[in-house]
């Protein structure tokens, strides 16, 4: 009996396994296989604009899909943001393309001229008009039209998103023509015809579509160890848009000041202080990172937002050229011996050498043995190559040996910059 339960058990586990879904089946069903755009190509003109949608295969994937990122090859012929909507700016051939994870799809984009109605006149009347586009933003708007006439005229828009102060006259006449707030994120076009006598005239409206998110000119700011002045244009749906910096530390707060004016921020950041973070440890994160403090400026538009990094870069220093003997060993000098050495550096800058004796292990400081271990030159703005020439000297009439230490100095207020060790140089001792 215990070998016939022993046999059923093993039995169904092998119908389980068998008939049962796999666990490899279940999580690669809704795994992303690839994507495509629609549509895959379009033609614009300038100034309209068309979302692209993203497909997913397997439809199911979308939910577990990487963001996806958009790129126009051509940003002055077609833009696009990071929602999918391109914007037709000039004529030309664009291709967008849209990568999520591994895979990628495109969009080939044509803009031709924004073809304007040609008026068809009556030769027996004088007429004309002020201006025969309109440019409305996505928010609309009203638009005057001045009509030069000296005789009767009838006006009708195309599309009910715009709407006219008077329909009719005779002579001379201002209208304002109203334009509907974008229900949508297409560009819209129609035009506004003019019938007088005979003759046909046009003014044509393009309205900008919806905004679908708040945008910047720039995604970061690098800026000095000097500080700077920076101006970073919005382009936002409602004009209530509002901008936040989120320092890392209260005391950063005075650091940076920004100011609101219209559609733009100005952005102050001061010169780098050591006082700030109280580094004094001979710079060692120069050779880390040249950056050292950024701060994130938030834009906020109701539910839409946008981040912009303003990251202040550190006093950089470092040096290529310097000989790597790290001991007494067949690279030491043995009689005066000069090295070139490349300087990197942003900011100004001195070098100074300490000395060490192997009997004394004294140190000597801010070049006071000259006769040792010199440097031209020795001081600058910014990259340079100098000479580093080292002289084995002499103790009591006998060659004595020892290391130079290589050290640059900020020029100006030593907290601001600090003193940064840059290389060894040795000496034998016979």
């Amino acid at each position: 009996m215990k070998k016939i339960l022993i046999l059923s058990v093993a039995v169904a586990a092998m119908l389980f396994t068998a008939c049962g879904p796999k666990e490899e089946e279940i999580v690669n069903s809704s795994a992303l296989q690839g994507i495509k755009l629609a549509p895959s190509s379009v033609t614009l003109e300038e100034g309209e604009s068309v979302k692209l949608h993203v497909k997913y295969t397997p439809d199911s994937a979308k939910a577990t899909a990487p963001k996806v990122l958009w790129y126009s090859d051509k940003q002055r012929v077609a833009s696009v943001n990071e929602e999918g909507l391109v914007t037709a700016d000039r004529v030309g051939t664009a291709v967008i393309t849209a990568t999520c994870g591994k895979f990628e799809a495109k969009c080939t984009v044509e803009v031709t001229k924004l073809e304007l109605p040609q008026p068809e006149p009556d030769p027996q009347i004088n007429f004309s008009l002020s201006t025969e586009l309109i440019n409305a933003p996505a928010k609309g708007g009203t638009f005057d039209i001045t009509i030069t006439t000296d005789t009767t005229w009838k006006a009708a828009c195309e599309k009910s998103w715009a709407h006219l102060s008077q329909t009719e006259g005779k002579g001379n006449a201002t209208i304002q023509v109203t334009v509907d707030p974008a229900d949508s994120e297409s560009t819209l076009t129609q035009k506004i015809t003019f019938s007088v006598g005979k003759g046909k005239y046009f003014v044509t409206i393009q309205r900008k579509g919806k905004i679908m998110a708040i945008t910047i000119d720039q995604s970061q700011i690098d800026v000095p160890v000097t500080g700077g002045t920076y101006t970073v244009n919005v382009t936002s749906g409602n004009e209530e848009w509002d901008v936040d910096v989120n320092y890392e530390c209260y005391y950063l707060k005075d650091h940076i000041t920004y100011t609101k004016s219209g559609n733009s921020v100005t952005f102050n950041v001061g010169k780098y202080n050591y006082k700030y973070d109280g580094i004094f440890n001979k710079m060692k994160w120069v050779y880390e990172s040249k950056e050292y403090r950024h701060f994130d400026a938030n834009f906020t538009d109701g539910d839409l937002k946008t981040t912009l990094r303003i990251v202040q870069h550190m006093p950089y220093a470092g040096a290529s050229g310097i000989p790597s003997n790290n001991g007494y060993d067949e690279n030491t000098a043995k009689e005066q011996t000069s090295y070139t050495i490349h300087i990197e550096c942003n900011f100004p800058w001195s070098l100074y050498f300490t000395y060490s004796d192997e009997q004394s292990n004294f140190r000597y400081h801010e070049n006071c043995i000259s006769d040792f271990a010199t440097v031209s030159p020795s001081s600058g703005t910014g990259d340079a190559d100098v000479v580093v020439t080292v002289t084995p000297r002499k103790k009591n009439n006998k060659p004595t040996g020892g290391s130079a230490n290589l050290y640059l100095k900020g020029i100006g207020d030593w907290s601001e910059v600090g003193s940064i060790f840059l290389g060894d140089f040795y000496v034998a001792q016979d």
